[in-house]
């Protein structure tokens, strides 16, 4: 078979994406360290949409992107898997969703109970535990899985669509960080590159496609905005690092190089244009 027409071919992609994600650090350390990661999100919980920038914004984006392809307006039924702090699941359930949040980070879902609360949202069920053991019972209109990267494998994909739903969804990254700030820390402290993620768009877009489903794509932009006390954005990086084993002397001098150019009055204050892209796709029978 000759090259142009292995690119047709499912095992092309799948093969593609696995060597992708293995040459990421980030696939490496979710691998090894799995119990640092969930620390860091319980640790982080209440400083990730501020830490993260656009975290709201981002999530009306997708929201206006879902709604607009008749996917999840008023009324209608989403498994969210992933879900973190809940930006997403506050916005669609804003718009009149039902929405099913799934996470298995005790601290991002008691911060969107939180959330939740403070809004008056009370269409929104927090469900803690880990998305490829979960078997939900209730009927959804749509399985969606946004900035998750466990979702971004052929095998990701087949967990989602084993979700009792009719459609399912992606939200993966366009392009390189929105924010410098983590990256200049990285390449101080890590002593590399900081890895992109940009490959998981056209390795889902290819792997869906040569497998035979008919996924749709739309571009989604916004603009982000972080605005935060520098003391806790200090505090955000070092629990991110840490991850990585990264803390000490050498850590903090990094995170305060890379703050110090954006902070105004002891506040970090960017903005930038922002970008994802939505996939999504109805189920075939049987599937």
């Amino acid at each position: 078979m000759t090259p142009a027409r292995q690119r047709l071919t499912a095992g092309y992609w799948e093969k593609l994406w696995q060597e992708l994600r293995e040459e990421s650090c980030f696939q490496a350390s979710q691998a090894d360290h799995p119990q640092r990661w969930r620390d860091f999100y319980d640790q982080t919980a209440g400083l990730w949409e501020e830490a993260t920038g656009g975290g709201e914004a981002a999530a009306q984006a997708v929201a206006r992107g879902l709604a607009s392809q008749g996917l999840a307006g008023v009324g209608a039924s989403v498994l969210e898997l992933g879900c973190g702090a809940g930006s997403l699941a506050l916005a669609l359930a804003a718009r009149g969703a039902r929405v099913t949040a799934l996470d298995d980070s005790p601290g991002m879902l008691a911060e969107l109970e939180r959330r939740a609360a403070q809004a008056g949202l009370d269409q929104i069920s927090a469900q803690q535990g880990d998305w490829l053991a979960i078997r939900p019972e209730d009927k959804h209109d749509l399985a969606l899985a946004a900035f998750f990267p466990p979702a971004c494998t052929p095998q990701g994909i087949e967990r989602l669509e084993s979700m009792p739903a009719e459609a399912c969804a992606l939200v993966v990254g366009t392009g390189g960080e929105v924010f410098p700030i983590r990256r200049r820390i990285w390449e101080r402290v890590m002593e590399t590159p900081l890895p992109g993620h940009s490959f998981n768009l056209p390795c889902a877009m290819g792997y869906l496609l040569a497998s035979g489903r008919r996924p749709n794509l739309l571009h989604l932009s916004w603009q982000a905005n972080l605005n935060l006390e520098a003391g806790k954005a200090a505090q955000f990086f070092a629990a991110y690092f840490a991850i990585f084993g990264k803390k000490g002397p050498g850590l903090r001098q990094a995170i305060h190089d890379a703050l110090a150019p954006h902070a105004r009055r002891g506040i970090i204050d960017l903005q930038a244009e922002a970008s994802a892209a939505l996939i999504h796709w109805a189920k075939a029978s049987g599937r």
